[in-house]
Formats: structure tokens, sequence, C-alpha cells
């Protein structure tokens, strides 16, 4: 229309800047369409990024605070976990695990490769044993609940615990192929130091269950547990003509009966729980008792042959961590 640009600009309420701008960048744009900008500067440069990776590959259990004085930037906590998460990484809580040596790795890793080669058939004939601490109260589900932010500490969305010891019982078990002993309730020796458990509670529980149990061409398998390496314990199984598998230390994540106790005080927490309305008298112990013995029988024998399947993928695990830490 041959219209000057201040002309222009006050029939369109703006500036002529603004209007010299918009022709000079006509011809660079798609049906008008403004172009893209550049806008912000990222926080981090691709230097920061590659520092900051590098640090956290060398120390994972590194704070935000230390990551930030360690790698010298400025920047906020929810820009290190943008970052971070645009890599794949979060920050998790560690997982807990026995301390283990590079001496005990490789005791692990000799006890793996000299059994990666096992069949089902040799796996069957173990018997798997071990002892638990069950007390009552342990071992539930985790409690989830619908609410808002806000409701966070309101006394209908809290889970609450009692504070102090419950009251608890030593068990002990074992499982073969799909089979599994009787449960007991291992005494405590009087004769020792604060009426603990001792090779004489252990030996007590051996009499009773491994002539039920043990049949030819089985191997028993136990831990590295001090009642096990009792004299006594080890004449007992030598007299027996009993085998005893030679175990690594440190190696819960090998046994599949752990994984059982679990299962088993998760059945007692769903199945009794007016356990835990029953204070601590004579009678909440005897029905504990009961309480165990029923949740034992109620494992099914599928889950228990589940359970030693599993050997093959332990074996491995423990092949691919060259004897360290496993997710078992």
């Amino acid at each position: 229309m041959g219209l000057t640009n201040e002309h222009i600009s006050r029939l369109a309420f703006c500036t002529p800047s603004t209007v010299a701008t918009t022709l000079n960048l006509n011809t660079l744009r798609t049906n008008g369409k403004s172009l893209p900008r550049s806008g912000r500067p990222p926080a981090l440069s691709i230097r920061d990024r590659r520092l900051i990776l590098r640090i956290i590959r060398c120390n994972p259990k590194l704070t935000y605070a230390a990551l930030k004085v360690e790698a010298g930037v400025d920047v906020s906590k929810s820009t290190l976990y943008r970052m971070l998460k645009d890599e794949g990484i979060t920050n998790w809580l560690a997982r807990k695990r026995p301390l283990l040596t590079p001496e005990v790795a490789a005791k692990r890793l000799r006890w793996a490769k000299l059994h990666q080669n096992w069949t089902w058939d040799e796996w069957r004939l173990i018997i798997w044993s071990d002892e638990c601490s069950l007390e009552r109260g342990i071992g539930g589900r985790r409690v989830w609940v619908f609410r808002t932010p806000y409701e966070k500490y309101n006394k209908e969305m809290i889970c609450p615990y009692k504070k102090g010891k419950d009251i608890s019982v030593m068990i002990w078990g074992a499982i073969y192929g799909n089979g599994r002993s009787d449960v007991v309730i291992m005494e405590r020796d009087p004769a020792a130091d604060k009426s603990g458990y001792t090779a004489n509670s252990y030996l007590t529980v051996l009499n009773d269950q491994i002539p039920r149990t043990w049949q030819p061409e089985m191997i028993f398998m136990q831990d590295n547990a001090p009642i096990h390496a009792a004299k006594k314990i080890r004449e007992w199984f030598t007299n027996q003509a009993i085998p005893v598998m030679d175990w690594p230390p440190y190696s819960p994540d090998l046994n599949p009966i752990e994984h059982l106790w679990a299962q088993l005080k998760q059945w007692i927490n769903d199945n009794h729980p007016e356990l835990n309305e029953m204070g601590k008298s004579e009678q909440a112990y005897q029905q504990l008792f009961a309480a165990i013995l029923e949740g034992w029988d109620a494992i099914a024998p599928e889950a228990i042959e589940g359970l030693v399947r599993s050997m093959d993928d332990r074996v491995n695990a423990i092949i691919d961590s060259e004897g360290w830490y496993t997710r078992f």
C-alpha cells in the first residue's frame, strides 16, 4: 500500500522497529509463521554433562550436593535430576546385601562354576535347609493408600508400626524337589549364655527331622553358621553317613529356601491379623506357633519346585557377576 513503517506501526499498535523486523524476516518465513527461536541456553554444557556422567560412574553413591561441588556446576538439584533422567539414570535406594570381599566372591564364583551344568535330577536331590527368626507383624505386604498430597500425614493414611521388639521364635525348615520337612520351632539351650540357640538346639532338630527326610543319594545343604560348623554337628553327619554340600560363605542368594521364609511371613500376616492384637501372653505364642505350622503346610508343592528349579538362574547370576551380588 506504499505506507511507511511509522504509519504501519500506528495502525498495528506496535513500534516501528517491530514493523521493520517483521518485513525483513518475511521472505524467510513460511505462510507468515514465526521462525523457531533459540530459546534459553542450556544450564549444563555438553562438557558439563560428560563430566557429571563420568563422576557418578566412578562414585555412584554421591549425593546431589556433593555431585554439584565435584562437577563444579552451579545448578539446582532438579536440573541435575532432569539431566540424569535424560540419560536413563535416576537416584535409587541402594539394595542391602551381606558384605563380600574379593576372596569370598572368588569362592562363590568357583562354587557356581562347579555346579553350572547340574540338571534337575541333581538339584532335586539337595535338601535345602535354613533357620529363620520370625517376629510377629514383620514381613507383611506394603500398604498403599489413595490420597492427595495434602493428606500425607492424616491418621487414616498412615501405616503405623509398634516400637520395640515383638514376640518372635526361631524356626527351622528344609525343602527338596517339590517336598518339604516339617517346620520346627527351635528350642533354646538353657546351658548357653542368655539361653540362646546353640549346636545342641540344632542337634535336636537334626535328630528329629533328618531320619524322616533324608534318603540315599540325597545331599544335605546348610550354611556356614557357627552352630552348623560345630564339631559335634560335623561328627553327627559323619556318623550318619549323610553327605553335606560344601557351601560358599555369605551366599543366602544361592539358597532357594530363603524366599520361602518371606512367603511364610506374608501368609501369616494376611491370614492371621488377629495375632497383632493378642499382646505378649503365652496364648499369643501358642497362636503364633499354630499359624506358622498352618502357613508352612499351605505352601504349594509347585512353589517349592519353582524355587528349586531357580537354581540354574541363581548359579548363572553368580557367574555373570563374577561372584559378587545378584538380584536374588
